[in-house]
């Protein structure tokens, strides 16, 4: 005999599992259950076969983190764009830069019509028409540590038209942390794996002299960013 409690408990867990797409998987269930009326519940595990979605066991194993994706064709090339169940943008990649998505740390599911990328799109759509739309139209959500997101808040401070250095940075973090000196190079490991292109300006970022230096999207993409934005280069 299930008790009331036991019922509501299933209950839930159901109605959960048919608001996804139906498949079959086995799993074990643990259900209230007495062997005759008066006597106490207790746990018992049950086999049973109900229908239920991977998708309920991706949100499980990820602690509720959902990832969505959609692309974007633009003048540098195909981007993609990535988003988390809070409708805040976590990814912008440029098709074949380094470390793209890997601070996405579950698999990422096709979806063209969140409110998140179509205002992400429109501000792409300004910006490669040669407007200069604020970074804080957008909710962004990159991760990171301590140190990245201060790395990558300096680089949203950088205007249209304008760079830093990587010992710009690298000053300004010091001077925050009351140290006398910030390793420039590990300011480059922070701009370098920054996550949302473009939007958070890491092209923005040159060596000592001005030159142009490694840029996850490659030199002739940052050129061509830095060079839409009206800034003269040279490498």
């Amino acid at each position: 005999m299930i008790s009331n409690k036991g019922k509501r408990l299933q209950s839930r867990f159901f109605v959960l599992c048919l608001k996804f797409k139906n498949v079959y998987e086995r799993i074990n269930l643990v259900t209230w259950q007495g062997s005759s009326a008066g006597e106490s519940a207790r746990l018992i595990p049950v086999r049973s076969r109900v229908r239920i979605s991977p998708l309920l066991f991706f949100y499980s194993k990820t602690g509720g983190r959902m990832y969505y994706k959609t692309n974007y064709s633009s003048s540098i090339g195909k981007l993609t764009l990535a988003c988390d169940s809070n409708n805040k943008l976590v990814g912008l990649w440029i098709e074949g830069q380094k470390y793209f998505g890997d601070t996405v740390d579950s698999e990422m599911t096709e979806n063209n019509d969140l409110e998140i990328f179509k205002k992400t799109k429109l501000w792409l759509d300004r910006y490669f028409s040669g407007e200069k739309p604020e970074i804080s139209e957008l909710p962004l959500a990159p991760t990171g540590n301590d140190f990245r997101q201060r790395v990558w808040q300096i680089l949203c401070e950088i205007p249209y038209g304008e760079v830093m250095t990587y010992g710009d940075i690298a000053k300004i973090i010091a001077k925050e942390r009351g140290k006398e000196r910030m390793s420039a190079q590990a300011v480059g490991g922070a701009v370098g794996h920054n996550p949302i292109s473009i939007i958070i300006p890491c092209h923005r970022v040159v060596g000592s002299n001005g030159s142009l230096t490694g840029y996850a999207g490659g030199i002739e993409t940052k050129i061509m960013l830095l060079e839409h934005e009206g800034v003269v280069t040279k490498l």
